[in-house]
């Protein structure tokens, strides 16, 4: 069963987000998807800092993908990605192309 990821980064900003993404995949529109990922936004919150939204198959599939490439490319970059705290909920309904 799918799950939502939710992931607040107060002192995030998208010049931080640029470096990880970029670092991670080569580029911020990747040609391929990491095992597991559905759907990834990102953007600013209105309070400050970055926000993030994925859906992935599971919570294990999103954790996989943070060990093997988002810790090391934040840990490069000189940031600790260990200081966020992912929230996941359950997926009831998802709407949208390609979706079914």
């Amino acid at each position: 069963m799918p799950v939502g990821m939710l992931l607040d980064t107060p002192d995030g900003s998208q010049d931080m987000y640029e470096a990880v993404t970029t670092k991670v995949f080569g580029s911020l529109r990747p040609a391929a998807l990491p095992d597991g990922l559905i759907v990834h936004v990102a953007g600013s919150r209105d309070e400050g800092g970055w926000r993030v939204i994925d859906i992935w198959e599971s919570a294990d599939a999103f954790w996989r993908f943070f060990d093997a490439k988002l810790l090391p490319a934040g840990r490069d970059l000189g940031q600790d990605p260990t200081e966020a705290r992912p929230t996941f909920f359950a997926i009831h309904n998802m709407i949208g192309p390609g979706i079914s």
